[in-house]
């Protein structure tokens, strides 16, 4: 008999050893490569952080801390001590979400609007101290991780924004126009300091009070009655010298294009913030409406997501180059340049997109209406700011000019341009059209002639043809 010892091995178990020599020979490789490709993501990330570093841009939560500021002084203050007088009248059906673009709901409502404007006169004054604060701190203080973190809440402005609109049109409507032009201003001004909250919804609540400005004015503007001298107890005419003010505040823009500058900075910290602390896997984070809600992460958790990290720093840097190069283009103040940069968030991933970019969905939180919209309330204030000088032209000489150059340099320093025009042309007039406007070629970026589109519901289509500003205010409207 054969020594045992010495008896050959069956063949199949050479073949599990070498399945398992060659497995264990595969798992070693894509260890290595899992090594390497972190490595070179991390490696990317970091230098794509250093430039921003090196340029000045904010991209660190602390960067984004706000000047402290005494109360007195600080506008946000007041703003605040506003949102906590509102209140609404017991009784009273009108409520201020019933607002409109229009005055018909307030004209049918006076009793009780006025009811509402009496008991919150103390927020409406606080408003108006917060006016005439240049600075602003919303004691925004950001530490990693961001999302875990309550920032100052736009929407407790809402309501401020929607009780000036409403008084707004009741002073005018009552014949204090001179009133609904202080609000107007008022309105303006709580516009900018909420955009100083630096976030996408702070914005959009900003530039949206900037186009109930516009809408107003275009409203009032034809029939407006402007007198020289400083008395501002005028009934239903106004100061030469505060449509003067209105046209200077309205033509500087600035300050909305920092806020839409500074909000796509804050998404493009919070966007690396996020990753950052997800590769830490120091917790899973909640969703914004909780944002107590943080839970520690397993060791399972941690070891199941780590080879996910690299394919995390890269789409990091993705959505930071998005970030980038969408405030750069913003800067320009130039929508064609906007509209290449706004569409690719808008691009539906299929499966493999979004394990290639498994951020994307989650933090990717620009849309595409926020550009059309602070472009849109852009125009719209350069032509308010033009119709009033139009209509200060008019006043003089008896007619409108035959060319908005005619206005240069007593009513205006020049003609504002049209952000939506690449070729940087001014805002188009058309006094002799049927009806007479101003307009936008819009977001197509076509010269329509002033041509527009009303929607079923009879509101103009903002979508289709140019952005029209009507100098007769017979902006179309519902039946």
């Amino acid at each position: 008999a054969l020594d045992p010892v010495t008896l050959p091995v069956p063949p199949r178990y050479w073949w599990l050893k070498r399945i398992a020599i060659g497995v264990g020979l595969l798992l070693l490789a894509l260890f290595a490569l899992r090594l390497w490709w972190g490595w070179t993501a991390h490696r990317r990330l970091e230098n794509a952080i250093a430039q921003l570093v090196a340029t000045g841009d904010p991209i660190f939560p602390e960067d984004f801390d706000s000047t402290p500021v005494p109360d007195e002084e600080n506008a946000a203050f007041f703003l605040n001590r506003a949102a906590d007088l509102r209140t609404h009248p017991d009784g009273v059906a009108f409520t201020l979400n019933r607002w409109r673009r229009t005055a018909e709901g307030i004209t049918s409502h006076l009793d009780e609007v006025r009811l509402i404007l009496e008991a919150n006169e103390s927020a409406l004054t606080a408003i108006r101290q917060a006016r005439d604060k240049s600075r602003v701190d919303w004691g925004t203080r950001y530490r990693s991780p961001v999302r875990t973190q309550p920032g100052p809440n736009p929407m407790l402005q809402v309501d401020s924004v929607r009780l000036l609109y409403v008084a707004m049109h009741y002073h005018h409507i009552s014949g204090e126009t001179g009133k609904a032009i202080a609000c107007a201003r008022d309105l303006l001004a709580t516009s900018v300091a909420v955009d100083r909250m630096s976030n996408m919804l702070a914005h959009l609540i900003a530039v949206g009070a900037d186009s109930y400005v516009a809408y107003f004015l275009e409203s009032i503007a034809p029939t407006l009655l402007i007198v020289d001298g400083n008395n501002a107890s005028l009934g239903r005419a106004v100061t030469r010298g505060s449509v003067v003010e209105l046209i200077d505040v309205l033509c500087d823009d600035a300050q909305s294009v920092d806020g839409f500058v500074q909000a796509l900075q804050f998404g493009r910290m919070e966007t690396l913030d996020t990753a950052r602390a997800c590769i830490r896997n120091t917790a899973v984070f909640p969703p914004r409406d909780n944002p107590e809600a943080t839970a520690p992460v397993s060791l399972l958790l941690r070891l199941l997501c780590w080879p996910e990290h690299p394919l995390m720093e890269s789409n990091t840097i993705a959505l930071m180059t998005y970030y980038n190069a969408a405030s750069k283009a913003v800067s320009t103040q130039k929508w064609d340049a906007v509209n290449a940069i706004a569409h690719q968030d808008t691009e539906e991933m299929d499966w493999v997109g979004k394990i290639r970019s498994p951020l994307s969905d989650v933090l990717m939180h620009v849309p595409m209406h926020a550009f059309r919209d602070h472009f849109q309330a852009i125009a719209r204030r350069r032509m308010a700011a033009i119709a009033l000088a139009i209509r200060l032209y008019e006043l003089d000489h008896d007619q409108r000019p035959a060319s908005l150059t005619d206005l240069i340099p007593e009513y205006l320093l020049e003609v504002p341009r049209d952000p939506d025009a690449s070729d940087g042309r001014a805002i188009a007039y058309r006094p002799n059209a049927n009806p007479p406007i101003l307009y936008s070629v819009s977001e197509d970026g076509v010269d329509d002639g002033g041509a527009y589109a009303t929607e079923s519901h009879g509101y103009v289509d903002q979508r289709l043809g140019d952005l029209p500003f009507f100098l007769n205010g017979d902006r179309p409207k519902p039946e």
